[in-house]
């Protein structure tokens, strides 16, 4: 199959596709593509450009008020995480199977034309319990139940979920501070962003390598909820 790359652009008989600088091997559309030409180049390798994250993580508890426990996840766990720092709240997800569980998954599916590119993507076509298992349906039922207090919970933005990345922790990952959030999966997670360029596909962030990538809408994912306005200005992740 004929590739055709142009800085991280690849494009394929799939459609194009989108490649962070430091990723190696990727499936997305159903193609496997291998970077080891642009590695040559340098074009994956970021390690010059890589910075010290800045964090400001503060633990919450049920009702959204400041996290009064041991610290320990297993006996104690917390709800929620607020980022002082960009003024996001982020969804901590449970160790214990229900809505909310960990171990969930769930296909990338939203009604609104608007939003969708042309295409809603897949409705309950996860593995998930507490709600159908679908990006729409859940962020519903979060909603519902008021997590944290609150009631206006989204799915991120990949610059919103960069935030969360910390680009000094190596494959196979996690990278993001298991301090905070103990429950997360080495792996990719969606976003609420369809691919423009490609109806059938939208984008999510993978937290084994550590970038953004686009896979069809019809895949199951982890999800990580969000609310709150971002507070600082963030660099696009595919620049």
């Amino acid at each position: 199959m004929a590739t055709i790359c142009s800085g991280t652009t690849c494009a394929f008989s799939t459609g194009p596709v989108r490649y962070r600088k430091n990723l190696r091997v990727s499936r997305t559309l159903g193609t496997l593509a291998l970077c080891a030409g642009l590695v040559t180049l340098g074009a994956c390798d970021r390690s010059h450009k890589t910075q010290t994250p800045a964090f400001d993580f503060q633990r919450l508890g049920a009702d959204g008020t400041p996290y009064a426990g041991n610290g320990d996840f297993t006996t104690q766990p917390w709800s929620c995480v607020a980022d002082r720092h960009t003024g996001l709240v982020w969804e901590v997800k449970t160790a214990q199977p229900g809505l909310r569980s960990k171990d969930n998954t769930y296909t990338w599916f939203n009604p609104d034309s608007k939003l969708n590119v042309g295409n809603a993507g897949t409705p309950n076509g996860g593995k998930c319990s507490g709600s159908h298992c679908d990006t729409t349906s859940y962020v519903e039922a979060v909603n519902r139940q008021g997590l944290c207090g609150q009631n206006d919970w989204r799915l991120p933005t990949q610059k919103e979920l960069s935030t969360l990345n910390d680009p000094r922790i190596a494959y196979p990952g996690p990278t993001l501070d298991t301090q905070f959030f103990p429950e997360v999966q080495a792996a990719q997670y969606w976003t609420g962003v369809a691919y423009a360029a490609h109806y059938a596909g939208a984008w999510a962030w993978s937290f084994d390598y550590g970038y953004d990538r686009v896979d069809w809408k019809k895949t199951s994912k982890y999800l990580r909820l969000v609310r709150g306005t971002l507070a600082i200005k963030v660099k696009d992740p595919d620049d």
